[in-house]
């Protein structure tokens, strides 16, 4: 539910600091390019955590640390045609099937295609904490992620930036919280992996 507000908000936000059109432009590149991105990464996702779950069990000799960066290995390995993609395909084709009218959009993949990019490599693991039994470090990371979202939309205002400036900030934050998530979860198996290895039998 945190998570759903943190993405629902932006609209509403774009239309409050700026106009409707900028709003329908990037509600349009969300339902144009990051939905499909989203389908692959929730496919993705539930490999991953099919796998986690397996390296999980405890007869299993699979470390789900290993788990989560093999898996993340593959995920930025395929990222860089997702890239060029986005940034020199994606733009001139939604020119030729919207029309003049949709510049804007168009305009606006670029900092969107960083966030784009960062979600299709880690959004995959975006369930680790809970598929690991810590709930309560996952609620913690999306609250995290909840308020800094809140707070760059506060600075976005404070300093007056116009919506490309505020695309940008927003694609940065995102990252950030996305890879921060990546980070913590890694940790928690790390320490995982280390506790079940102090109780097995020697």
């Amino acid at each position: 539910m945190i998570n759903t507000a943190s993405s629902a908000f932006t609209v509403a936000m774009l239309l409050w600091l700026f106009t409707a059109d900028d709003a329908g432009q990037f509600a349009m590149i969300e339902r144009l390019v990051g939905m499909p991105i989203a389908l692959l990464v929730g496919a993705y996702s539930q490999v991953f955590m099919v796998q986690l779950s397996a390296s999980l069990a405890t007869d299993s000799t699979t470390n789900p640390s290993q788990t989560l960066r093999r898996l993340l290995r593959i995920q930025a390995m395929t990222a860089g045609p997702l890239l060029l993609a986005l940034l020199f395909v994606a733009p001139q084709m939604l020119l030729y099937l919207l029309g003049p009218d949709w510049r804007r959009a168009s305009e606006f993949l670029m900092p969107l295609a960083l966030l784009y990019v960062g979600a299709y490599i880690v959004g995959p693991f975006n369930m680790a904490l809970s598929i690991a039994g810590k709930q309560r470090l996952q609620l913690l990371s999306d609250s995290l992620r909840f308020a800094a979202m809140a707070l760059m939309w506060l600075v976005a205002w404070l300093l007056k930036l116009n919506v490309q400036q505020t695309l940008w900030l927003y694609a940065i934050v995102s990252v950030g919280c996305l890879f921060s998530y990546l980070a913590i979860a890694d940790m928690a198996l790390k320490r995982i992996v280390a506790a079940s290895t102090e109780l097995r039998p020697r």
